[in-house]
């Protein structure tokens, strides 16, 4: 079976570079990006520009250098991932970013690079608006002339009347196989049918984080929600220990008030993305 690496349509992405006009020739925004979280947390050490001013924000915070902060590389990456993942799951709209590459006639697999295919979420064909997709003769011809002309078989012809047209015509389509689809084959290729004729666009969305497009409001809020998690772990790491030995009686540490801080914080910011950031909903039934 033949895998095309598609090239990139005149339009281009919402997110990444482009040495070339193949969508292989991707770059991320930051260096070694692989979609919205690196879950494997490889390479911890070497901090993204994003990653990092999250790290120092949250070691400025809990007191270094001027104190020790018992935080592994590991601890600070998980806390920045957990405070991104929430986000993202909130506010959806701010982690989405668009694709489009052009399909070669006779192929329907495509391989994509990993920072999309990582965070794909829909797939569309970007036929023209005016392309009806049928014979002219045709029933689905006959109707979506109806919606633009009003002069059909039927009075009153409304906007409900075609989206509820286009609903069923759009099932029809699938069970007879002849509607756009696409499946993630082996979570590195695009497969998708019925195989192109000719050289089509394809729309792809997926989400990824780009820190230089991100909102302001979220970035502090990801920065604020991270340090609430890495208070929790610093918390129940100390509170192993009430009292380090030494003179005069020891050191008391603060595990319990870091872990009530971590709770109280973690509720408050919850609330702020839900209410205050993210919106209240539009309509509230009673």
């Amino acid at each position: 079976m033949t895998v095309a690496k598609p090239n990139v349509k005149i339009y281009g992405s919402s997110y990444g570079k482009y040495g070339g006009n193949s969508l292989a020739s991707y770059t991320p925004p930051e260096p070694n990006t692989p979609g919205l979280n690196d879950a494997d947390m490889k390479d911890v050490g070497e901090w993204k520009p994003f990653e990092k001013s999250v790290k120092d924000f949250i070691l400025g915070r809990l007191g270094a250098p001027v104190i020790d902060v018992e935080l592994t590389p590991f601890q600070l990456e998980s806390s920045i991932e957990e405070a991104i993942t929430t986000l993202e799951y909130h506010a959806p709209n701010m982690m989405t970013q668009y694709a489009v590459f052009e399909t070669s006639a006779g192929i329907n697999l495509y391989e994509l690079p990993a920072e999309i295919m990582n965070g794909l979420n829909d797939v569309w064909n970007s036929r023209n608006f005016f392309d009806l997709g049928a014979s002219p003769g045709s029933l689905e011809y006959d109707f979506a002339i109806m919606f633009f002309t009003n002069t059909g078989l039927f009075n009153n012809y409304n906007v409900s009347e075609y989206l509820l047209m286009q609903q069923y015509l759009k099932q029809i389509s699938k069970v007879l196989g002849q509607g756009f689809n696409w499946q993630v084959v082996n979570g590195r290729f695009l497969q998708i049918w019925p195989t192109p004729s000719d050289n089509e666009g394809v729309i792809l969305e997926f989400r990824a984080l780009d820190a230089a497009t991100l909102h302001p409001a979220y970035k502090n809020w990801v920065q604020r929600f991270a340090l609430g998690i890495a208070k929790g772990i610093l918390g129940r790491t100390r509170s192993k220990y009430a009292v380090l030995p030494g003179p005069s009686g020891g050191s008391k540490l603060d595990g319990e008030i870091l872990l009530g801080e971590s709770k109280e914080e973690r509720e408050k910011l919850m609330t702020e993305l839900t209410e205050a950031i993210e919106g209240p909903s539009l309509f509230i039934t009673g």
